[in-house]
């Protein structure tokens, strides 16, 4: 259940305007939001915090202007659109599959915090969905984190895309054998579930931070400071706004589908255990949904045993676990059988990233030959030639005009070599094509944005699903406290890799 659900009780203020002036009112105020993102990602002089910056003043205008224009309850940009008609379904769906939707919140509490749920729900769990819920561990482990890498290509953000590796493969990574790194992770996330799996990547990656801007304050100290080892590093946590860092239409669809089934979730379970649901909606800021909620009586849930409560918190996390396997199987599909007949077979450089062997000689647009001598057709074909790049080794990359040398670098200790080039493969034109590649990236964006909310929500940070489970569980609130604490350091730790960026690129 949203924050927001207790905000659905307020009644907004009196409408400004009525009827068709209204309607005309709210679709200048759309295209004004649509043009104010648009003009950000334009701008060749804005950096990224400059155009969160930007969009963000610019929605919550927009977002102010409607909640006073149609009376709306909200402020500060958030407003509310709760409507009746949802507790209707509500109500229908709930009266089926009763059995199922009690199941499916367990399976998400387990997939969440693995082998630690079974203490956490003192044993009442039903073995058979404990068993399903450390089986779906181990997939997500081996089949589906894999593929993440190719879903952040979606993700407009320098440091991101050199993660991905730039383009689109035709495939999910072969794994190839883990080493022991490989290994203990997926102990840890047996141990304790998608959960503290990726608490341990949070510290990991706070840890890498704090290292590298321990030595950067070095390198100032010695009189030649190195600012590639701040702005090289990978942020573990970013704002996604849909048009400024990820895809306008794809990314609204995307958090509508995970925030509306999310939050429904929670009232089919409040349903099911006779809680009365008043209304549901969604949050709004300007034109992003940021949020829904719905608004069952609290009073009577406060009533139930805890492990009554633990199915309705656990509903939306579990539904977001469920819709993370859905569009991981349909973007595969995608991938796999669409996506490689509405390619060009020529790859084309997209971006040249800075304080990188290749910045400043080879350009965005350029086309990519050869690589290493290896002739490039396709993305598949760069993916090879790339594949046994190391540190220290010479790249040599042909354009049409010319062959480049350079020396790979790289970063964060990583055995991959480095030039810093991101590539992409362009699409043929014509309605096939772009309904295509529309569908991948909505596939893979709910993909990641799914399973991102799901871990994300579980998390042990107030206002967050996860911390009303532990709060409700663990006795000791001193101990859910420090962990929230620790938690909330290394998610900051985690953000300054953009403000390096941002103001040393």
């Amino acid at each position: 259940m949203a924050s927001a659900g207790s905000a659905g009780r307020e009644k907004g203020p009196k409408p400004l305007l009525r009827g068709g002036a209204r309607a005309a009112a709210n679709m200048l105020l759309f295209a004004y939001a649509v043009f104010a993102i648009y003009a950000s990602i334009a701008s060749p002089y804005m950096n990224t915090i400059e155009r969160w910056v930007f969009v963000l003043v610019a929605l919550a205008g927009a977002g102010m202007a409607i909640t006073s224009i149609n009376g709306l309850p909200g402020g500060a940009g958030m407003y509310l659109l709760g409507t009746r008609r949802g507790v209707n379904f509500i109500d229908k769906v709930s009266r089926r599959y009763q059995g199922f939707w009690r199941e499916l919140s367990i399976w998400g509490i387990v997939i969440g915090l693995g082998l630690l749920s079974w203490p956490l729900l003192r044993g009442k769990v039903n073995k058979g969905t404990f068993a399903l819920g450390l089986i779906a561990i181990l997939i997500f482990y081996v089949v589906f984190f894999p593929c993440l890498q190719i879903t952040l290509q979606f993700i407009t953000l320098q440091q991101i895309q050199n993660a991905a590796g730039g383009g689109v493969q035709l495939g999910c990574p072969y794994l190839g054998g883990y080493s022991l790194i490989g290994y203990a992770f997926g102990a840890i996330s047996l141990l304790a579930g998608l959960v503290g799996y990726f608490v341990m990547l949070l510290f990991y990656n706070a840890g890498l931070i704090l290292v590298g801007t321990g030595q950067f304050v070095a390198s100032v100290a010695s009189g030649s400071p190195q600012t590639g080892l701040l702005v090289n590093q990978l942020p573990g946590v970013a704002p996604l706004i849909p048009g400024v860092d990820i895809p306008l239409v794809a990314g609204i669809v995307s958090l509508i589908i995970l925030l509306i089934l999310h939050e429904l979730s929670h009232g089919i379970l409040a349903r099911i255990e006779k809680i009365k649901v008043k209304k549901v909606g969604l949050v709004l800021f300007g034109i992003i949904p940021m949020g829904a909620f719905v608004e069952p009586d609290e009073d009577a849930i406060q009533k139930l045993s805890v492990e009554r409560q633990n199915r309705i918190i656990a509903a939306g996390i579990s539904t977001n676990f469920l819709l993370t396997v859905i569009f991981f199987v349909l973007f595969v599909v995608v991938l796999l059988y669409a996506l490689p007949g509405i390619y060009q077979n020529v790859v084309l450089i997209k971006s040249v990233y800075l304080n990188y062997p290749a910045n400043g000689i080879l350009q965005p647009g350029m086309q990519i030959v050869a690589w290493n001598g290896y002739p490039i057709k396709n993305l598949s074909s760069f993916t090879v030639a790339a594949a046994n790049d190391t540190p220290g080794k010479t790249v040599t990359v042909t354009t049409p005009n010319k062959t480049y040398s350079f020396t790979a670098i790289s970063v964060d200790n990583s055995t991959r070599g480095l030039i810093g080039v991101d590539v992409y493969e362009p699409y043929q034109t014509g309605p096939y094509p772009s309904v295509v590649y529309f569908l991948f990236t909505l596939f893979g964006l709910s993909f990641l944005l799914n399973l991102a909310v799901a871990v994300g929500n579980m998390l042990p940070v107030p206002m967050f699903d996860g911390w009303r489970i532990y709060q409700q569980n663990i006795k000791d609130k001193r101990k859910v406290k420090l962990l929230a604490a620790l938690v909330g350091i290394a998610l900051l730790v985690n953000v300054l890799p953009l403000i390096y960026y941002a103001v040393l690129r």
